[in-house]
């Protein structure tokens, strides 16, 4: 990593007390841009140019310092910029909210959006457009006004909500006459911390069969969705939507498709039957008191206990946290990553010195990089291959050589931490350089507990 100019400059911070000020004349512009499009355009002549293009305009002037403002409220060592932080992001929603209300506009970007032809737009112009588009439609200007949502969910006692954690319980809403008890969102946030750490079968049923069934009456939607597909794609001589479906895609036709997947689902089941099997195992071990319950079965892992009992295998091949954290200095972890990205890539990394950053950075300790890119150009890739990066570096890191390359013992990144631990484990020798090789092994078998079964639920 040697030394580069810098592609732009760094941004500014604000400071707390002109956070607010700050926001509200950004909020200012907006309305500002919004109602000169309103009053000047006619909506008999209204165009991408006249609607659209001042809307991007705005956005790209104003999202630098709405950015630092918003990362503010969860970066800042200083309370008055956080609490000005939250106040500020509250008012930017609040006038997005309010704009995106407005039916006046609706009828402007749906006049653009049906009078547009999609080849005339570059595809970023026409993503811009499709996305505000769907932000109005969304909000029902394309039907009738919609019923207020009613919030879904069930109400628990504490003792139903044995097992789960403190910080979970706190979340959940207290019943305004029976202290005792909490109201737990169908959410998938609240749902997992009920699956996964409430004790009692009971209530993990009970909140399985309350959530599965929340929008049973999407049931005709599916169905309607299903058929008119299939009716789009034979009108265009297809065989099916999914012989329609795959033409921009990297597998062609159906039959491509089905021959991949049953080529997967064949050699995920053998694992999945044996991790499967190890859950059942588990539940034998954990709840012979709970074999009294109505309908109990220890020979099979019903839905809504896979979480608990994932958990529990996950828990049970970990190693030490403690011992792990170890040989993952912060400082060390982030100059090899960052060496890893620069090989596999094919972009490069350069610090920026301690003296160009006063006023860009919210804490010293803070570091800042150049980012480049060394590759050429490449084509466009198929939509489906998008995912491919970021699925690559959910799993890179835990291949067994780069967790090697990781894994270096604190004491070895610097002198004083290896003289301090010296001093407090007297007569003692300094554990290995490199992170152990059976650590390696329990951390990728602990990753990897279950993960078949993922996957086959994918399916």
């Amino acid at each position: 990593m040697g030394s580069k100019s810098l592609p732009q400059p760094l941004p500014k911070l604000i400071p707390a007390d002109q956070v607010i000020p700050t926001m509200k004349g950004i909020i200012n512009q907006y309305q500002a841009v919004r109602e000169g499009i309103f009053q000047n355009v006619n909506p008999q002549a209204t165009s991408f140019r006249n609607v659209i293009q001042p809307l991007i305009d705005i956005d790209n002037a104003t999202q630098g310092d709405i950015g630092i403002i918003a990362m503010l409220r969860y970066a800042s060592p200083d309370q008055a910029s956080r609490q000005a932080s939250e106040e500020a992001c509250t008012l930017i929603n609040e006038d997005q909210a309010a704009f995106t209300a407005r039916s006046d506009f609706w009828c402007l970007i749906k006049a653009v959006k049906e009078g547009t032809g999609e080849p005339s737009l570059h595809f970023e112009a026409r993503k811009y457009l499709n996305k505000m588009f769907l932000e109005f439609e969304q909000f029902g200007h394309a039907t009738l006004r919609p019923e207020p949502v009613k919030r879904r969910g069930l109400w628990f006692s504490l003792d139903d909500l044995s097992g789960v954690p403190q910080h979970n319980i706190d979340r959940f809403e207290k019943h305004s006459e029976n202290h005792d008890m909490r109201f737990v969102r169908f959410s998938v946030a609240y749902s997992l911390a009920i699956y996964r750490s409430a004790s009692k079968p009971a209530t993990r049923k009970r909140m399985y069969v309350g959530d599965a069934n929340n929008l049973s009456q999407n049931d005709g939607l599916f169905k309607q969705i299903a058929v008119e597909r299939d009716l789009n794609a034979r009108i265009l001589d297809y065989e099916s939507h999914a012989a329609y479906r795959p033409k921009k895609r990297l597998m062609k036709t159906p039959d491509i498709v089905e021959e991949f997947l049953t080529d997967l689902e064949t050699k995920l089941m053998a694992r999945g039957k044996r991790d499967m099997k190890s859950l059942v195992e588990l539940k034998k071990q954990n709840e012979p008191e709970n074999s009294i319950d109505e309908g109990f079965n220890d020979d099979m892992i019903f839905p809504w206990e896979y979480w608990y009992y994932a958990r529990m295998a996950q828990q049970r091949r970990h190693v030490s946290q403690d011992r792990v954290a170890e040989y993952f200095h912060l400082q060390h972890v982030i100059k090899v990553m960052l060496e890893m990205f620069s090989e596999f890539l094919s972009i490069q990394f350069f610090p920026i010195s301690p003296h160009r950053l006063k006023g860009s950075i919210w804490h010293e300790d803070v570091h800042v990089w150049a980012v480049w890119e060394d590759s050429l150009p490449l084509s466009r890739s198929p939509p489906d291959f998008a995912e491919a990066l970021s699925v690559m570096l959910e799993k890179w890191c835990w291949m067994e050589p780069e967790l090697k390359r990781l894994g270096l013992h604190y004491t070895r990144t610097d002198p004083q931490l290896k003289e301090k631990w010296l001093r407090e484990h007297p007569g003692e020798e300094l554990p290995p350089a490199q992170i152990p090789d059976d650590m390696i092994q329990i951390l990728t078998q602990g990753q990897q507990v279950t993960r078949s079964l993922w996957f086959l639920r994918q399916m």
